[in-house]
């Protein structure tokens, strides 16, 4: 879609209790941006500010990630295969 996405994202706070619950239980931490192309990401104002604005045409690569990355764990996880209560 984009010539630079997917790519890794330099390491932030992102959701800082996520650690917390990942010490507990495996987990994943995955971000999907809502930057406009068309502006750097140095020239892009900041979250929760007046300014920005969430360019919302990547969320059905975003959400398509998450799915196949949703059913790929469903369908090879050891947990899929024995969820019994």
């Amino acid at each position: 879609m984009f010539a630079e996405s997917p790519h890794r994202a330099s390491r932030g706070d992102g959701a800082e209790d996520f650690s917390f619950f990942a010490e507990k239980v495996p987990g994943l931490y995955i971000a999907l941006a809502g930057r406009s192309p068309l502006i750097r990401a140095d020239q892009a104002p900041g979250h929760r500010t007046p300014e920005s604005a969430i360019d919302d045409s990547g969320l059905g690569v975003g959400g398509r990630a998450i799915t196949a990355m949703a059913l790929h764990y469903m369908t090879t996880s050891a947990a899929a295969v024995s969820a019994t209560p």
